[in-house]
């Protein structure tokens, strides 16, 4: 009856803000103003699944009442927008990857419907493939866009994402150590490829590298031969 459901409510309710209080070392206190004020959201999204959320933020480390609300806000706004094609999980890897990327969720949000809408690129793939990659952009100094850039012609080109993100992340951190070897084999001046690394960012020598090889190859299979070198 109607009694008992409102009675397992509240107690779904109770387990589920003692596991916020778990996750983000909050006190009870803080985890019912936090219940409060995830009231004030505007959302279809159920008390219960706000709550989860704020479990999530936890697991990233995020702490206090303010700052999981605003991972609520955020990571709730783009499971409302996108949360069919992201699949499970893909709210924690977002978060994950906003910490890496120094930006909001929004932003990577945003960054991966327009991908999407545009047709070129599905949500899921980015995300498995972003995560992959994720751990070599900040030694490479590549940025979200570049990243997204690679993902969808990658995708579209029908590579899967595990092997285009381990593909990819060999051969960003090769070009940064082994720089000189890179220039042999596409036909760089002595230094002129590390020198462009050095002014313009790891994608645009990657970008310049590829272009290079292309010009000096004689053919497809000559190109493949010398890319077999790396």
């Amino acid at each position: 009856n109607g009694l008992d459901r409102l009675i397992k409510r509240m107690a779904d309710i109770s387990d589920i803000m003692a596991d916020v209080q778990r996750t983000t070392g909050m006190t009870k206190m803080e985890v019912e103003r936090l219940n409060s004020e995830l009231g004030d959201i505007n959302t279809r999204s159920s008390r219960k699944e706000l709550l989860e959320l704020s479990k999530e933020a936890g697991k990233l480390g995020i702490t206090g009442v303010a700052n999981v609300r605003k991972f609520v806000e955020e990571a709730d706004q783009i499971n409302v927008a996108l949360g069919e094609d992201l699949g499970e999980g893909a709210i924690i890897s977002i978060g994950k990857l906003a910490n890496i990327f120094k930006t909001d969720m929004l932003n990577i949000g945003s960054a991966l419907n327009e991908v999407g809408a545009a047709g070129i690129a599905s949500e899921s793939w980015q995300v498995d493939f972003l995560n992959r990659l994720a751990g070599v952009a900040e030694t490479a100094q590549l940025s979200l866009p570049d990243l997204l850039s690679y993902g969808a012609t990658l995708e579209s080109l029908g590579q899967t994402a595990e092997v285009s993100g381990t593909a990819l992340s060999q051969m960003f951190l090769k070009l940064i150590r082994d720089t000189g070897e890179f220039e042999k084999i596409a036909g760089f001046a002595n230094g002129e490829l590390s020198k462009l690394i050095g002014e313009q960012g790891t994608s645009a020598g990657f970008v310049a590298f590829i272009n290079k090889l292309k010009e000096s190859s004689v053919n497809t299979a000559d190109l493949a031969q010398r890319l077999d070198q790396l």
